[in-house]
């Protein structure tokens, strides 16, 4: 049975335990966290790990009984027929480590493959975006939760050039020549989920990706993106699916309504 996410009723729990994490994260961002690294040579602070447990010890009391699968800390007993809760407790951890702002904390609710919803929080810009499929998008600042503002994406009309954001670990040949096959008006490099965010604000259109990339680092903006009104899906134009199984998934690109692209064979 998929869990029931209403709103009005789960905001006034999370929100408070998204901007506790938040502001836990950016303390550590003004000192030195202790670091370190995992087998594939990738970098885990202290913050990290810290989040980590606020985030699944704060979903646990909800009290829904959903299972919390992290990048910190996969779990064995759940499938793909499952509901869970997908979090990366730090998204962006070399950003966060260099004191760039660019870094998030992300949670989705996953059912069946599918992201349900999700949440981003970005600390550095004390934002939380939080939206569910069918009830819409919204940004809330952490000094002021109680007052949210919906995210409705505008499209873009045809032939309006894109605004596209990418990651630069993945820009490659290829990748470039299909952008090259497309009114790309500017493109520009950030790190971690909050491209989301950016696109979310109204800041781009399209966040485009070759390659892989974990499920944790793009769940949550999915579900934000179908919230508020865009869409994403793999670069082939198929639906973007998630298993816990195989966390990583392919390239994709995410994008307000009007954006046509061709399909590309990453």
């Amino acid at each position: 049975m998929q869990p029931t996410i209403d709103l009005p009723s789960l905001m006034p729990s999370l929100l408070p335990l998204l901007a506790s994490v938040s502001a836990m994260v950016r303390e550590f961002s003004q000192q030195k966290p202790k670091v370190q690294h995992k087998l594939d040579g990738s970098p885990v602070s202290e913050a990290d790990l810290l989040a980590h447990t606020q985030l699944t010890q704060g979903l646990q009391a909800l009290g829904f009984g959903i299972p919390v699968v992290s990048e910190e800390a996969l779990i064995e007993n759940v499938g793909d027929e499952d509901s869970y809760w997908l979090i990366d407790p730090i998204d962006g951890t070399r950003a966060f480590l260099r004191g760039e702002p660019y870094y998030v904390v992300n949670v989705a609710l996953i059912h069946k493959k599918k992201a349900i919803f999700g949440a981003i929080s970005a600390p550095a810009f004390r934002k939380i975006y939080y939206g569910a499929a069918g009830q819409g998008a919204w940004v809330v600042d952490e000094e002021n939760l109680a007052h949210a503002s919906e995210c409705v994406l505008q499209g873009l009309t045809e032939g309006q050039g894109w605004r596209v954001l990418t990651s630069s670990r993945t820009v490659s040949a290829p990748f470039a020549d299909w952008l090259a096959h497309h009114p790309v008006l500017t493109q520009t490099n950030i790190p971690s989920a909050y491209k989301f965010c950016l696109i979310l604000d109204g800041q781009a259109d399209v966040y485009a990706r070759r390659g892989t990339v974990n499920s944790w680092d793009i769940a949550a903006g999915h579900a934000l993106m179908e919230a508020a009104g865009g869409r994403m899906m793999t670069a082939k134009g198929e639906p973007l699916l998630y298993s816990v199984i195989q966390p990583e998934v392919k390239g994709f690109v995410a994008s307000v309504p009007g954006v046509v692209f061709h399909s590309a064979p990453w």
